[in-house]
């Protein structure tokens, strides 16, 4: 597996949307993945309302990251995290605690691929000791 960096997250555009869920999630499991991000992202940040999202592929990855905010300040007292950080680095960390999740319900290969790739790409992100601190 080759190492991420951030210049390498590719905004998906919308005529190709609808085919980002099923291929990343599976279709089996696109729906409750979808779900789960906006699920953990209520959980993790009182101030998140909804909205649209932006969706990102990354080599060998993806992550989803909530397109109508600039900053979210995320609390996990499991981890100890009490942190403002960008709306992207948000997103990154939504995606990571899903696909965690859902690794651990269905035993995925390929979605553990993507757990990983993705937990790459986060280390070379500008907020990587914050997306750290709130998945570590």
């Amino acid at each position: 597996m080759t190492q991420a960096t951030l210049t390498e997250a590719r905004l998906v555009p919308d005529n190709e949307r609808l085919a980002f869920l099923p291929k990343h999630f599976g279709p089996r499991l696109m729906l409750r993945g979808e779900i789960s991000i906006y699920g953990w992202l209520d959980r993790l940040a009182k101030d998140y309302r909804g909205g649209y999202w932006h969706y990102y592929e990354i080599p060998n990855g993806f992550y989803m990251a909530p397109a109508d905010y600039e900053t979210l300040h995320i609390v996990w007292p499991m981890n100890w995290c009490d942190r403002t950080m960008s709306a992207d680095a948000v997103g990154i960390v939504a995606t990571l605690y899903v696909l965690c999740e859902l690794c651990s319900q269905y035993r995925s290969d390929d979605l553990a691929e993507k757990y990983h790739a993705l937990r790459d790409f986060a280390r070379e992100h500008a907020e990587a000791n914050a997306i750290f601190a709130a998945i570590d």
